[in-house]
C-alpha cells in the first residue's frame, strides 16, 4: 500500500520547470497518489499566475512494469502558456488523484463527485477503469484541492488501505 500526497509544485515567474513522478507497483498493490499544480504563486505581489515560461510535467503509475497512468502537462513558451491557462478554464490550480485498489464498489464514481460536489470548485470529474480511479480538480484556490483531495481521500481509503482516512495535515 502507498499513501502519496506531496505538496503542489509552484512554478514562480519566468521559471522553466520540468518535474517527472513515476511510481511503480505490483499486482497486488494498492495506492492513493496526488499530484498538484498551481500556476504560480498566485497570491504573492501582484500574483504570478501562469507567468512561468515553461512547464514541464509527467506523473506516471505503472503496475507490473506495465503503463496504467501517464499523465502529461507541457507548456514551452507564452502561447502554450497561455493555452493551458485556457484549458484551465480560468482555475489556478489543478490536482490529479490516482487510486488503485482490489475492491472498488460499482458506484465509486458517483460517491468521489457527490463528495466533491460541495466544494468550491472549478471542475471535476472522476473515471474508472477495472481497479483504477482517476479524479481531476480545477481550483480557483490552492485550499479548495487540498479539501477535495481530502473529501476524495475519505472516500478511497477505506478500498485502499481498509480502514477510514484521518484529516490530512499540511504544515
Amino acid at each position: 500500500m502507498l499513501e502519496y500526497y506531496p505538496d503542489e509544485s509552484i512554478p514562480f515567474a519566468r521559471s522553466r520547470v520540468e518535474r517527472r513522478t513515476h511510481i511503480s507497483l505490483e499486482d497486488t498493490s494498492t495506492l492513493f497518489a496526488t499530484d498538484m499544480v498551481s500556476a504560480g504563486r498566485i497570491h504573492f505581489g501582484s500574483g504570478e499566475a501562469f507567468g512561468f515560461d515553461s512547464l514541464r510535467s509527467e506523473f506516471m503509475v505503472s503496475v507490473n512494469g506495465r503503463a496504467l497512468v501517464c499523465d502529461r502537462l507541457i507548456a514551452n513558451g507564452p502561447d502554450e502558456v497561455e493555452a493551458l491557462r485556457d484549458l484551465w478554464e480560468g482555475a489556478n490550480h489543478m490536482a490529479t488523484i490516482v487510486s488503485v485498489a482490489n475492491a472498488f464498489p460499482a458506484d465509486i464514481e458517483a460517491s468521489l463527485e457527490r463528495a466533491l460536489s460541495g466544494l468550491p470548485l472549478r471542475t471535476f470529474g472522476a473515471s474508472r477503469l477495472d481497479n483504477l480511479i482517476v479524479c481531476r480538480i480545477l481550483a480557483d484556490e490552492c485550499w479548495a484541492c487540498h479539501e477535495a483531495i481530502q473529501a476524495a481521500w475519505s472516500e478511497l481509503r477505506p478500498y485502499v488501505a481498509g480502514k477510514p482516512a484521518r484529516p490530512i495535515r499540511k504544515c
